[in-house]
């Protein structure tokens, strides 16, 4: 089966046939451009920096800092770290209780060897204030970009800016919504660029290694005009359906400018056999690095209330749902919930959150008498179950580790090409809400584990990170 990305990047994609229509300064904003669209970020009108002069953006900067000065915002985020060291991580701040400690579970592997002044840790969302570990939060660095004045650099790239908005309504089929979503999105795009780009000159790492590659266009434009090397570490699902990985060969002229990390570490053979037809990298920058996630196999706190639900449930459907997509997920469950109650008082629903989403999401299912909300790990939970359900998540390849777990991978109209994937790929069988996963048509396709998942780290390439790993 062709694989096809969603319609809204297959219409982009499809929309020029010479992609130095986004060039800027050196940079190609092909990936800022594609997820404006996406992301329909200039849906809410608003006046951009890009649109007015280069007074009026001094003034507004000029009054953005007295704002800021006025909400405690003063100057550049300065790091937590006192040294300076080398290498500095961007990451989501997502962590997993082992035995009662919270450890990272992108940082732990990566840097037991190392003291903490050894590295920085900027995270990707949550407030760094909260995490002792962390250096930064990006939202804290973007802020203190506020009160940064207007320089020669900022005003050659605005100038190219304004050049790539001419540009695309006379070489692109792009629409004016188009436009002014990309606008939008290019004016987003400088101001955090601007301010990551002080912070990093203030702390001079030599490498950021990062996850994920696409969202962060920014902080590797920052990173490449100073020199900085940038990796990126897988952390989801790679096919020829995802929005920025695999992209056609059209791209390929304007790939090394593009924003793609300089090299991209993969958790096993499979993603790089994805991820070699599309054009945006060369051979020499896809690399295996293996499962560099921290894994928790042992039960969680609520290990005794799973196992009263299991005694009175011989039958467990574990769902694991997805971040933005609660609405599919609660209808699933409440059907599913209702018809175990009716015809299979023998089964029950085990739920484990997606760690960024909050548990009063659902509220109206995790009630139900067939129901229990779990917080042990999914690694715990997949030898737990018979079945499990979830979406375009690298979950269901992990699941793979567990030969008797069926799994099913769950059908919403906005992630329909990525559903279309998975099935395609004989990973999971293709389900919907109103669906049973207990009477699906499963693949019998066997898998390798290991084929996704490398048990053991790239000795090699674990040394980059840490010089003192044996």
């Amino acid at each position: 089966m062709q694989l096809q990305k969603p319609p809204v990047s297959e219409r982009f994609l499809a929309s020029f046939d010479d992609p130095g229509v986004f060039d800027c300064e050196g940079f190609n904003l092909l990936k800022v451009a594609q997820d404006s669209v996406f992301r329909r970020i200039g849906e809410h009108d608003r006046t951009t920096y890009i649109g007015q002069s280069f007074a009026k953006i001094s003034l507004r900067l000029f009054l953005s800092k007295l704002r800021a000065r006025l909400r405690g915002v003063r100057g550049l985020h300065r790091p937590r770290t006192k040294k300076k060291p080398d290498l500095m991580y961007l990451v989501p701040p997502r962590f997993v209780d082992v035995e009662g400690v919270l450890k990272h579970q992108y940082l732990s592997k990566l840097t037991e060897k190392l003291k903490r002044e050894e590295y920085y840790v900027v995270y990707l969302r949550g407030k760094a204030n909260g995490e002792p570990s962390a250096d930064a939060h990006i939202g804290e660095i973007i802020a203190s970009g506020r009160n940064l004045k207007l320089n020669a650099h900022d005003r050659k790239m605005i100038s190219g800016f304004r050049r790539i908005l001419q540009r695309v309504p006379e070489r692109t089929t792009l629409t004016r919504e188009d436009v002014r979503h990309i606008e939008a999105g290019l004016d987003e795009f400088w101001q955090a660029y601007r301010a990551v780009r002080a912070y990093l000159e203030l702390t001079e790492p030599s490498m950021v290694v990062m996850a994920p590659g696409y969202y962060t266009e920014y902080f590797i434009a920052a990173a490449r005009s100073l020199q900085i090397k940038v990796i990126e570490l897988q952390h989801g699902v790679i096919t020829p359906a995802s929005h920025f990985y695999v992209y056609p060969q059209k791209i390929k002229p304007v790939a090394k400018r593009a924003l793609f990390a300089d090299e991209v570490w993969l958790f096993g053979n499979y993603w790089k056999e994805q991820l070699q037809q599309g054009a945006e990298y060369e051979p020499g920058q896809i690399k295996v690095f293996g499962d560099y996630f921290l894994r928790n196999p042992m039960p969680g706190q609520d290990a005794d209330e799973l196992a009263r639900f299991s005694e009175k449930y011989s039958t467990r459907v574990l769902v694991g749902t997805q971040n933005l997509r609660h609405v599919a997920f609660n209808e699933l469950i409440g059907s599913l919930s209702k018809r175990y109650l009716k015809e299979n008082p023998e089964t029950g629903i085990v739920i484990k959150l997606h760690p960024a989403e909050a548990p009063a999401l659902y509220a109206d299912v995790t009630g139900l008498p067939n129901v229990l909300v779990c917080s042990s790990s999914l690694d715990y939970l997949y030898g737990k179950c018979q079945y499990y359900v979830s979406m375009y998540s690298n979950t269901l390849f992990e699941a793979t580790r567990f030969p008797g777990l069926k799994r099913a991978v769950l059908h919403s109209d906005k992630m329909a090409a990525f559903v279309e994937a998975i099935a395609a790929l004989g990973v999971a069988a293709k389900m919907h809400a109103d669906e049973d996963p207990m009477k699906l048509d499963y693949p019998s396709q066997a898998f390798n584990p290991d084929h996704f998942f490398q048990k053991e780290l790239n000795h090699e390439l674990l040394q980059v990170l840490n010089p003192n790993a044996v």
